[in-house]
């Protein structure tokens, strides 16, 4: 018999779906990447920019 063309029943399907969705809930996280001196004032003072204007709310 030809796996390839062999139709999944519906139970089947419903542990391959929960197969991925436990795969994805469980997986390691990502490392974190290493955050720059701007990246930490962006953080903490959200109106710093970059080319150091003032970043009003309305914009």
């Amino acid at each position: 018999m030809n796996q390839d063309n062999k139709k999944m029943n519906p139970k089947e399907e419903k542990v391959v779906e929960l197969y991925k969705f436990y795969k994805k809930i469980f997986e390691l996280p990502p490392k974190p990447k290493e955050e720059t001196l701007e990246d930490k004032i962006e953080r903490v003072n959200p109106y710093y920019t970059r080319n150091k204007s003032i970043n009003y709310v309305g914009e």
